[in-house]
C-alpha cells in the first residue's frame, strides 16, 4: 500500500523538482516556468 508514504511522482522536466500532487507541480510550473507552459 502506497499511502503515507513519500512517493512524489509528479516531476518538473524543466528543473527537476518533484511533487506528492499534481496540482502543486501546476503551480510549480506557472511560478517559476511560466515561458515554458504550453
Amino acid at each position: 500500500m502506497i499511502s503515507h508514504s513519500e512517493l512524489k511522482q509528479y516531476l518538473c522536466v524543466i528543473c527537476g523538482k518533484a511533487y506528492k500532487y499534481s496540482n502543486r507541480l501546476l503551480k510549480h510550473k506557472k511560478s517559476q516556468h511560466p515561458q515554458d507552459i504550453h
